[in-house]
């Protein structure tokens, strides 16, 4: 009895596949990286005095980065992704309480998202 069902399982997951794509939240989380290097690149090119609705308007992103629903696979890369644009945050609201010299962190490259590119195709090879 145990192998028949275990065998009607198999066939119904080879026939149907699985629910949710490993990579399943990626494009979503993509999609808001135009927005959000928008946000930075305006923020570098702006006077002190006109940071703060940007500092919300990036803070509106990462929440809307958290909503977002990930498969079992990406929540590791959600997580990069999201502590990524936290420290981005916490970087310009330090430079706004004057902790830190303004371009400091700016010029960083990138590395986050080499992690969250390399935590992504690990969820790829998964399958």
């Amino acid at each position: 009895m145990k192998f028949r069902s275990r065998l009607a399982v198999c066939i119904y997951v080879l026939l149907v596949g699985c629910a949710e794509k490993p990579t399943s939240g990626d494009a979503e989380l993509r999609a808001l990286l135009p927005a959000w290097f928008d946000t930075l690149n305006l923020i570098k090119a702006s006077p002190r005095s006109a940071i703060p609705p940007q500092v919300a308007q990036m803070q509106a992103m990462r929440r809307q980065a958290e909503a977002i629903q990930v498969s079992d696979c990406m929540k590791n890369p959600k997580k990069i992704f999201v502590d990524y644009m936290q420290s981005k945050i916490d970087m310009i609201t330090d430079v706004l309480t004057e902790k830190e010299h303004y371009l400091n962190g700016f010029n960083v490259p990138e590395t986050d998202f080499v992690e969250y590119e390399a935590a992504v195709r690990e969820c790829v090879t998964k399958t």
